[in-house]
């Protein structure tokens, strides 16, 4: 007797579909999905390693949510004229150019360790800022 090579729907029955259906559901679809994961949170300055006087004020927390959200909108890898960039050839670079999610897609997988949704929806992504800015110094 020789075996199926593909199994039948009905292997994991009602189950198997439920499961396709939801890593599916997971798929990054929307920006807005990824930036509603966000949590941002301020550490104060006894948390930080080491400091100095550069205050991280609450403007310039601000302007980085803003501008973290502005990059996650952007389509494709990101290109700045003061950037080298060798290190993502152009044929790469076309494949994604206009991939609008691609770039909430790497941060997940970066994060989480894939690139769909988290299926727990309490789950988030952390960002925590330093009150103050941290320079770290050895001592030689």
């Amino acid at each position: 007797m020789q075996l199926p090579l593909i199994p039948s729907p009905q292997t994991l029955g009602r189950l198997g579909k439920d499961i396709v259906m939801s890593i599916c559901g997971r798929r990054v679809d929307n920006v807005q999905k990824v930036i509603d994961l966000l949590r941002y949170e301020t550490i104060g300055a006894s948390m930080a390693v080491a400091s100095s006087d550069a205050v991280l004020s609450r403007e310039d927390q601000t302007k980085f949510k803003k501008h973290l959200e502005r990059y996650l909108r952007g389509k494709g890898h990101p290109m700045h004229e003061n950037w080298c960039l060798d290190h993502i050839d152009q044929e790469s670079r076309d494949l994604v150019a206009q991939d609008a999610v691609m770039r909430c897609k790497r941060l997940l997988a970066l994060t989480t360790g894939s690139e769909l949704l988290p299926s727990n929806t309490r789950q988030h992504i952390s960002v925590r800022l330093l009150s103050v800015l941290a320079i770290l110094k050895t001592n030689k």
